[in-house]
């Protein structure tokens, strides 16, 4: 069924007499640049499989929306902080009377991969006397583009207190831990080379007390045996055997022991760097309108398949989102 709307031919969707549709897209004021989002046939499969047989008829039905891309600029002085990035909304074009919805985004990842120039052959459009296409609007809807970013829109800074070091906008935790525990190691390497020569100064010692004791039993064995009837024994020497045996065998303790805190020090000490090289504050950095520039702020017309489905005795219509 086609009626007259405005001068335009106006269809009525089967089966569904209160739907009115234009067959042409509405004129926009000069200066607006217009863009169509291509069609994904993918996003309507699940649909379709559901309703199988109970479709009766379906087009392609267009719904006005805004593109809406800004690069924003977040600098600080305090981390020397300099990172751009792009921001992209697709959002629904607000009907008369109503605000615009920025946090409801259809599609984030939006590409120039999803623009189009032209609309699908035999698609239809919803009436514009719903909506304010005027040039004036837009440039209200781009200020409110603006002041919602600037209102929302923040970046987290992570960083570590101790050494001063943020992770970048574009770095992965992995990579920021090891910065932060190569810097931790490099800190504290100083300290542990000063434990590392207490250390082996006190183990160069036993070891010249060690060679002490066995160049003394060498001697007097020695000195005896060249004195030493044949066939003598002497309490004195057996006493004098004991007792370097036992000094021998706790500078050997004293060494063992020296060698269990080395490892209990360095143990301590990686503990200690992992810990500092752990820790993690996070600082919210806001924008203001000068570190803002919109790109891209068009009308762009979304397209939807409206079906009308079969249910027992009656019709009933469905708009389902197509990209």
């Amino acid at each position: 069924m086609t009626e007259l709307s405005g001068g335009k031919k106006s269809h009525r969707a089967r089966g569904t007499p209160a739907a009115v549709y234009l067959s042409s897209p509405p004129s926009i004021t000069a200066g607006i640049e217009v863009v169509y989002h291509a069609r994904k046939p993918d996003a309507l499969k699940q649909f379709e499989k559901a309703c199988g047989e109970q479709i009766v008829t379906k087009h392609v039905l267009y719904k006005p929306g805004i593109l809406a891309i800004a690069r924003t600029n977040f600098q600080g002085t305090r981390w020397n902080l300099h990172q751009e990035r792009d921001i992209t909304k697709v959002v629904p074009f607000p009907p008369k009377r109503q605000v615009c919805r920025w946090e409801e985004n259809l599609n984030a990842a939006w590409s120039f991969h999803d623009s189009r120039t032209d609309p699908e052959l035999s698609s239809l459009f919803v009436p514009d006397n719903a909506y304010d296409f005027s040039a004036e609007h837009f440039e209200e809807l781009r200020e409110d583009f603006l002041q919602h970013l600037v209102s929302t829109e923040t970046m987290k800074i992570e960083y570590n207190p101790i050494f001063k070091l943020d992770r970048k906008f574009d770095e992965s935790l992995e990579s920021f831990a090891n910065r932060c525990l190569e810097k931790a190691r490099e800190d504290f390497n100083q300290e542990m080379r000063q434990l590392e020569d207490t250390l082996r100064r006190l183990e160069d010692r036993l070891k010249q007390k060690m060679d002490r004791e066995v160049r003394e039993i060498g001697t007097d064995s020695s000195q005896r045996d060249s004195t030493r009837r044949p066939g003598e024994l002497h309490v004195q020497e057996e006493i004098e055997a004991h007792d370097s045996k036992t000094s021998m065998e706790e500078i050997r303790k004293e060494m063992t022991a020296l060698d269990h805190l080395r490892e209990e020090k360095m143990k301590e000490f990686e503990e200690r760097v992992v810990t500092v090289a752990n820790e993690r504050e996070t600082e919210t950095f806001r924008m203001n309108r000068s570190q803002i520039r919109v790109l891209q702020f068009n009308l762009i017309w979304l397209p939807y398949t409206e079906y009308v489905i079969q249910e027992n005795d009656f019709r009933r219509m469905e708009v389902v989102q197509a990209f």
